[in-house]
Order: structure tokens, then sequence, then C-alpha cells
């Protein structure tokens, strides 16, 4: 039977993403408001009663007949003789927060018995979050096993990724990933793109999607992706796994996400991603690859059109799809053959290596003392992309070649000199300077080098690693100042790496350049930590917490300062990376005027605070808490007291209820009420059960025993998470 007959509509399916885990059931919307009966869809039995000011709120759990099992959450109260348990477990305890476990005849249910009625205590608005498990308790999804709505509209897909995977990998020319735009046709079923991508290497899909009912906005049930026909990537949310929920930042583009890009599903299979939704070929794990094996099982070039079909369907088989082309197309390179000087004319001659023809090459040219590029006409060029240039040239001149193929693909520039022989020395001995730029990605270190001044050739670069020798890398020239070297990096461990670079410029002047790059590589097996270089901030990450090889980095920041705030305010890095657990990070309050116990960790993001935690080192003077995923952080001291007004019964007030309800706001400004004692109720010195919404801030409750005639006595306590403390007494009088 369907839990709630009243309403038959979702404001959420299974498998949606939530912070670090995958939506485990379906949510029923019930119109903002709270107290329907909420009924048993088969017999069985109590199983289990939680409640909590936090997550599912008040919520029971109904072990099944068949053995499966059934979670009814955010409940604003149960069934008469379910709550006459509940409330007697809560004053034994007084405690508000239980979670107790029941034998199997203790509270038996039949099948459209009320268990509860619907409501909004944990989180979220008013609805109703149920789930069914099976006999391992690993969620289902309700909608595949027996529990049906009517649904006709088909799903929308509004974007597609193109997310190019590894070296030597991009889109349209582009190492980075490349979004666009799906437009529908009339049917609102069948998608197409405006223009066609060029790809290169290898390339991961992903798309923008969800399903629609009644104007909400929900999860997709199911995927697939056709290359040329070919079915390489298909994923179903039937069933899910708690101990890889985690894994919903590898299902879909955690990096996008955080970057406020929205949800978008990845069509293949990242390294790491263990969840058993996927259908895919075990080679390239759904991602595009545009070589492919010959029968001698050698990569060859797939060069050309392909087709592209792709497939989003909801659990009652609506379907829309998305039907394009790709093309596999390198991009063109420059080769220059010869560089001559004949009858008093520069000459240049040169390939472009492409499989197709090339549709234009241009030639730029700029004097040495300053930069301004003027470009020069193509004076010759033959059917096999050769090409050919001469000119007077009688200063010596900077060049820059760049080639464009018949898809608008551009290639790298080349750049060379001519004229150098009439070149004047200039001495600018001391004016040499490198900023140097490096990252960690996929387990390559990228190093990025501009100089402020012209180089007569490529530098040297060589690295050191570890106990290693020097050993020099390749480097490419990407601008008129600018270069680029990459290095396949295994030495996890290394602590620091050495690097030494050595130029001349075009005018004769030279420099060498020794920098030490300190180095903080986590692993999937070992994890790893890093320390600022003021070795106030640290974090620690343990083995298991990653899924592939990051580089961790910590600097500091101010993006606003604050009154109470004892300390800088640390960037760490990478922010575009979900953990599997929870990594600690620790900053240390040494050297400052305040009271410890006052301290916490706070995120900082978008202008605001977020408590993070507030396990005190005495020792080492470090504050740290625990994190699913790396931000800005700050230590802040918590000198204020929450706040109380109480709304009911007023201050002197009378009242024939001989069980009044009391309404009261209680608020706190930073560290807020995270511990099981954080509020307490009391009516002549009687514990009383508190009800609180920590989103609204609203407290409610009333007396657990009728009250007498006469003055009465409301006394309420709320302590922060840093030991603040505020109370408020309230006398009220109870007349017959």
């Amino acid at each position: 039977m369907w839990p709630i007959e009243k309403f038959r509509e979702l404001s959420s399916v299974f498998g949606e993403y939530r912070n670090f885990h995958f939506h485990s059931g379906i949510d029923i919307p019930t119109q903002k408001k709270t107290g329907f009966e909420v009924i048993a869809p088969e017999s069985g039995w109590v199983f289990r009663i939680y409640t909590s000011w936090w997550g599912y709120g008040k919520a029971l759990y109904l072990k099944l007949d068949d053995n499966r099992l059934v979670l009814f959450g955010h409940l604003s109260d149960f069934s008469p003789r379910i709550k006459e348990l509940v409330e007697q477990k809560q004053l034994q305890s007084k405690s508000y927060f239980l979670d107790i476990f029941l034998d199997q005849d203790q509270i038996r249910i039949k099948k459209g018995e009320l268990i509860g009625f619907s409501g909004e205590t944990g989180a979220g608005a008013p609805h109703l979050h149920f789930e069914l498990r099976d006999d391992k308790n690993q969620p289902l999804n309700p909608l595949t096993h027996g529990f049906r709505v009517e649904d006709s509209f088909p799903p929308v897909i509004k974007k597609i990724a193109f997310r190019p995977i590894g070296m030597n990998s991009n889109v349209d020319g582009e190492d980075k990933v490349i979004i666009l735009t799906l437009s529908p046709d009339s049917t609102g079923e069948n998608y197409a793109l405006k223009k066609t991508p060029v790809l290169s290497g290898k390339i991961g899909l992903e798309i923008s999607a969800y399903d629609r009912m009644n104007e909400r906005q929900l999860g997709i049930y199911k995927t697939t992706l056709y290359l040329d026909d070919e079915l390489i990537f298909s994923s179903r949310y039937d069933t899910l796994n708690f101990e890889t929920t985690w894994m919903v930042s590898l299902d879909r583009d955690f990096q996008l996400l955080s970057q406020g890009q929205g949800h978008f599903y990845k069509l293949y299979v990242d390294p790491g991603n263990e969840l058993n939704l996927y259908q895919v070929p075990e080679l390239d794990q759904g991602v595009i690859n545009t070589e492919k094996l010959d029968s001698l099982s050698r990569r060859v070039y797939a060069k050309g059109t392909h087709k592209i079909r792709i497939s989003v369907e909801d659990v009652w088989g609506n379907l829309s799809s998305a039907d394009f082309s790709v093309v596999f197309d390198k991009k063109p390179e420059i080769k220059i053959m010869e560089i001559v000087t004949s009858e008093g004319k520069r000459e240049i001659r040169g390939k472009v290596l492409d499989d197709g023809r090339f549709s234009e090459i241009e030639i730029d040219c700029s004097p040495l003392d300053k930069l301004i590029w003027t470009k020069k006409k193509l004076v010759n060029n033959s059917e096999e992309n050769d090409f050919y240039w001469a000119e007077d040239i009688n200063e010596p001149s900077f060049f820059r070649i760049k080639a464009k193929d018949e898809l608008n693909l551009e290639s790298d520039p080349t750049f060379f000199f001519l004229g150098m022989d009439k070149i004047v020395p200039k001495s600018r001995k001391g004016e040499i300077k490198l900023n140097l730029n490096y990252f960690f990605e996929d387990g390559f270190l990228n190093f990025i080098l501009e100089f402020n001044s012209l180089l007569s050739k490529k530098p040297d670069f060589s690295l050191k690693v570890g106990g290693y020798e020097f050993q020099p890398l390749i480097i490419k020239q990407t601008g008129q100042r600018n270069y680029k070297a990459v290095y396949p990096f295994s030495e996890t461990k290394a602590r620091e790496l050495m690097l030494k670079v050595s130029c001349q410029t075009v005018f004769g002047d030279s420099a060498n350049f020794v920098n030490e790059i300190p180095l903080s590589i986590a692993t999937p097996l070992y994890g790893g930590e890093a320390v600022s270089r003021d070795g106030m901030a640290k974090i620690r990450i343990d083995s298991g917490t990653v899924y592939k090889d990051i580089e961790l980095k910590i600097e500091p920041s101010s993006p606003g300062k604050r009154s109470t705030e004892k300390g800088e305010i640390y960037s760490f890095e990478p922010k575009d990376i979900a953990f599997a657990r929870s990594a600690r990070v620790s900053l240390s309050y040494k050297g400052k005027n305040c009271n410890p116990e006052k301290l916490a960790l706070y995120e900082y993001k978008n202008g605001s605070w977020r408590f993070v935690g507030n396990e005190l080192d005495f020792e080492e003077k470090t504050v740290s808490g625990k994190v699913r995923c790396l931000s800005s952080y700050a230590v802040l001291e918590d000198e204020g007291a929450p706040g109380i007004k109480v709304i009911y019964p007023e201050k002197g007030q009378s009242t024939k209820n001989i069980s009044p309800q009391i309404y009261a706001k209680i608020w706190d400004d930073l560290s807020g009420f995270g511990s099981k004692d954080g509020i307490t109720v009391t009516v002549d010195d009687q514990w009383v059960i508190p009800e609180y919404d920590p989103e609204k801030g609203i407290l409610k409750t009333r007396p657990s025993q009728v009250l007498s005639s006469g003055w009465h006595t409301l006394k309420i306590v709320a302590k922060d998470m840093a030991g603040n403390q505020k109370t408020a007494k309230r006398k009220f009088k109870v007349t017959r």
C-alpha cells in the first residue's frame, strides 16, 4: 500500500545527489502541511525508533514479514501506542534523542495500520521520506519494487559536458571541459547539438538532465550511451550500498558541482568507482577513445565523423534522447623544415602535419624590443600541406606561426627568430624574472613558466625528486614568453622537489633559477598530510580517504576579517575533490590571547561561517574538525550567549489548559546547538521533552504531567557548542 494515501506525487526520487551520499528513498510532499496519516504498506513489526532534531527527525523502521525493511522519516508524531513507548523512554533517559531497537513481538503492525503522522522534523520542508531496504539493509528503489505513481512526462536533457581525460586529450582543440546546450525538437523528447564537437584522445561525456513530475525536477533513473550504434555505457538506479554511497561524488561530477555548474551525470566510470550501477565495456569503462584497436591490437586513430546517441529514461518508461555527431580529429602540427637567407631575403619552408588539408596559415612578426604583432602574407603553398614564405627582413624579428585545418582546429603556435645576426647586445642583467606555477593532476605535475623577457631558445628545465639526480624535462613553448613542462609523477611519498631553470635572453643575458617546491601528495593506499609554511594549519588524510592521488596545498587567504577571529583564514586545496571518509583539519591558536574552551574551527564560504568542530589539543594548542571536502577555514572565538524569546506562555499569564503548549524562539549566532543537551526545558524543575526545529529556531513542548491549579515556573536553558549558556525563566498560572 502507498504509505500516505492523500498524496501520490514525489518531490525527490531514489538515487538523487545529497551531500556526499545518494538519496536512498523517495520523498512525498504534503503541500506544506503536516499531520497526515502514514500507514504500513505491509504487515510486520516495529524494528527501530529514532528521534533527533536533525537528519530524519522522528523516524520509524518497520520490518516487514518478508524480511524487508521500510523507513518513515520526518514524522510529526507516532501512532498512540508507539508514542507512549517513545515518551516513556525519553522521560527515563531525560533526552529527546532516542535510537532504540525493539523485539520482534513487541509492537506488531498490520498492513494499512496507522504508524504515525507526516511532518517536517529533522531536515527539510513538510514531506514524508520513505525508504525500502532488502534483508541485508541495503536500499532498494521503491518505484521499481512495487510502489507506483502516475507519470507521463519524459525527462529533460539540458546540457552535455565533454571532459578530456589524461594527456593529449582535447575538445575543439582545448584541454578543458566544454559544456554545450542541447536543443529539443517540437515533441520535447529528441535533442540535438547546434555544432559538431571535435574530439581527440580520451573523452568522458556527462549530461545535465532531470525527470519531470508536476513541474518538479527529479533525478533520472536510467541512462545509456551509444557510439556508432554500439552500447558503451549504461546506468540504472535500482539498488545501492550504504558502504559505497559516498561514491555519488564519482557518479556525478563533483568538480562541476563545486564550481556552481549544477549536477552532471557521468556517462563513464571513474577509477575507484565501485558502484554496481553500470554496464560498460571492460577496456574503456565508457570513455570515448578516438583511437581504436586494429586486428593486430594496435591503436589506430579513428578519424572522421561518428554518431552519438544518449537516452535518458524514468522508471515509468518515459524516454528522451539526444542524437548528434562528433568528429575525431587531431590538431594540426607545424614543422619548420628550413630557414635560410637567399638574395637578401629570409625564407621559411615548412609543413603542416595533418590528416586533411589546412585551411589557413597565420604568420605574425614582431620587433624584439616591444611585442607588436604584424600579420605577414603567405605567398606560396602546395597540395601536400607544404608552405613557403619569403620577405626582406632588415631588423631582428620574432615570428609566430599557427595553422588551422578544415575543421577550424588550430595548431599550437610555433615561435622562432630571424635576423639574429643583426642584433645589438643590450645588457639587462638582473632584470630576468621567472613566474613559476605548478599543479598536480591525474598523476602528472604540470609546470607553467612565464618570463619577463624574450628568450633566444627554450630554457633548460631539470627536476630532482627525493634522493634522485636532476633529470631534464621536455619543455614546450606556449606563448611568446610562456612555457610548459609535464612530469609523470610516481614518487608520491616525496616531500620536496628541486628544480633548476637556465635561460638566455635574445640580448645575451642569462640567468639560473633554483626552486624548492614543497610537495604533499595524498594517495588512496597511504593517505597523506600537509602543513602550511607557517606551521599554523594542517590536514591529515588517512588511508582509504581519497580515490586517486591528489596534491594538498594550504595557503593563507583573508576574504573577510571578523572581530572574534583568532588567526588567519587558510585556504585548503583541492576544493573540487570529495573524500570517501572524513579528513582532519587543524589550526593552531598559539600566541593568541583567548579562551581555548570558546574556540572552534569554522568554514568560510560564500561570505558566511559554518561550525566544523572544536576538538582541542591543549598540548599542541590546536583546534580540529572533520571535513568531507576542502574549503577555507579559520579559528573563531565564540563568546556570545544564545538568544531565547518565550512566546507562550507570556509572563504572568493565566491559562485554563492543564497541559499548556510551550513555544519559544531559540537561536545562536555562531557555533549553534550541536549536542543532545544543547536545550533543556523544565516546568517546576521537572524535565520536559524538548521538540526543537533547528532550521526555524522554534522550540515547542508541553508538560509531561497534568499541572495543578496555581503558579508554575518554566525554565529554558540553551547552551551552544562553545559552552555559552542562556537561561530564560517564566512564571505562569493555571486556573480551573
